[in-house]
């Protein structure tokens, strides 16, 4: 009775001591995963999380099955089986010193946290496996130890229920974890879509809105002019078949605005096409502007003043130098 007391009180101890330092390991890999899981800020961020949960239910279930097995082997005599079970624990706290060691040498790359989640993943499958094979060969010494009888026993029950247990889990994790890899990586099916960054429209120009050109719109506004007005109003504005437009005298007003409308409408009843079929509205502001620059110059021969007295309330003021300017269409 004695005897048989001291046996189940060692192999109680060498239990709790067991899980003790499987506890301390899966607790070291929780907290890595849980590190890992909360630097990822991505939208795969659930998914590896629940693939760490998945392999931390799986490690909890290996401890459990090593705890049956423990159980078992506590039939077989306790100075034979002692250098088996210290070289449990002594492998189960190398796995455990092992995965500490593990986060602090992730390399610092962009994609850590995935790349951390998937190490760890890794690792936990290493753990498994060595765990499963360091089962086995206790199960293999328990046999010889033992007897024939008590190895049937054993490879017929715990045996038979831990390889079932490490087969499918460990295929699980591979399947798990291989497939992340693909969704992420591979396919790129966890990454966030890039985000349209639309831009508010900017609302048309009209005569009311109108601005005056910088120097580039007043120098493509002058290409425009000598193309398209320069016949009528003269190469600088000085007035032919159409007004002067260098004077302080406008048929249909001097604003940058009235000149805007006038260009873009026409004036059809003193043989003035509209423009805008075929200049678009900058196209005519640029047009515009560079007529409002060819007021107060003095070219050779202008035509008389037409119309009313028109003064701007304050002056315009261009980038583009005045020996450039020349004329369009006044009204």
């Amino acid at each position: 009775m004695n005897s048989l007391k001291s046996k189940f009180s060692f192999w109680r101890g060498t239990f709790v001591a067991a899980l003790t330092t499987i506890s301390m390991q899966a607790m070291s890999q929780a907290e890595a995963a849980k590190d890992t899981v909360a630097a990822s800020t991505s939208d795969s961020s659930s998914f590896i999380w629940w693939l760490v949960i998945a392999a931390m239910i799986i490690l909890l279930l290996a401890i459990g099955v090593l705890g049956n097995v423990l159980i078992v082997l506590a039939k077989v005599s306790v100075k034979k089986a002692k250098g088996a079970a210290t070289l449990l624990l002594l492998l189960l706290a190398f796995g455990a010193n092992a995965q500490d060691a593990a986060p602090a040498t992730a390399p610092a790359a962009s994609s850590l946290p995935d790349i951390s989640v998937i190490l760890a993943c890794v690792v936990l499958l290493a753990e498994i496996s060595a765990i499963a094979i360091l089962v086995t060969k206790i199960m293999s010494l328990s046999s010889k130890l033992a007897g024939k009888t008590e190895a049937a026993k054993s490879s017929t029950e715990p045996g038979m229920l831990t390889q079932l247990w490490w087969k499918y889990g460990m295929a699980a994790i591979s399947v798990i974890t291989f497939g992340y890899i693909l969704y992420d990586f591979v396919f790129e099916i966890g990454k966030p879509e890039p985000v349209a960054i639309v831009k508010p429209k900017e609302p048309e120009i009209n005569e009311s809105n109108v601005k005056m050109a910088d120097a580039a719109g007043i120098k493509e506004g002058k290409t425009i002019y000598d193309e398209k007005c320069g016949v009528c109003h003269g190469a600088a504005g000085e007035g032919m078949v159409g007004p002067n437009l260098t004077d302080d005298y406008w048929l249909h007003g001097g604003s940058l605005g009235n000149i805007f409308h006038t260009i873009t409408v026409g004036v059809p009843d003193k043989g003035m096409i509209s423009w805008k079929d075929q200049l678009t509205p900058a196209q005519i502001q640029d047009c515009a502007s560079y007529i409002k620059t060819l007021h107060g110059t003095k070219p050779a021969n202008p035509k008389e003043p037409q119309g009313e007295l028109y003064k701007d309330d304050a002056a315009a003021t261009t980038a583009a130098p005045a020996a450039d300017t020349t004329a369009k269409a006044k009204s």
